[in-house]
């Protein structure tokens, strides 16, 4: 038995995807009532206060 290839092509442009463009990263939002989640979002408050806007 002889197993066919499949080749599989992508798009490797934003001018040849269909999808739309990236924008800005939205932070996301903590759970209500997790501790982790809402240290994390202060973390992040604090970064970006601090110029870090990477995170």
């Amino acid at each position: 038995m002889t197993m066919a290839r499949q080749t599989t092509t992508h798009a490797s442009t934003t001018e040849e995807s269909d999808a739309p463009p990236l924008g800005p990263m939205l932070a996301p939002q903590p759970l209500a009532g997790c501790a982790h989640c809402d240290k994390v979002a202060m973390d992040r408050d604090h970064a970006k206060a601090n110029g870090d806007a990477a995170g």
